[in-house]
């Protein structure tokens, strides 16, 4: 997938116009941080993220703090 491509494809996710069920996976780290940052300030409502474990949700809780503040 292009640059281009994924941009496009993120846009959609992000503006709610993506057909079907919503579901990105295979992101790790900051980035999974980053992306969900993005999707709740699109979205503007409460959100619900499942990690693996207790230590990945800290992990994440902790990277989202970097996007989203305290």
């Amino acid at each position: 997938m292009t640059d281009l491509a994924l941009r496009e494809k993120l846009g959609q996710f992000l503006r709610g116009n993506w057909p079907g069920g919503k579901r990105i996976q295979g992101i790790q780290c900051g980035a999974r941080a980053f992306l969900l940052a993005l999707t709740a300030a699109a979205a503007q409502r409460p959100m619900l993220v499942i990690a693996p474990s207790a230590n990945q949700a800290e992990r994440l809780f902790d990277d989202l703090g970097v996007f989203l503040g305290e």
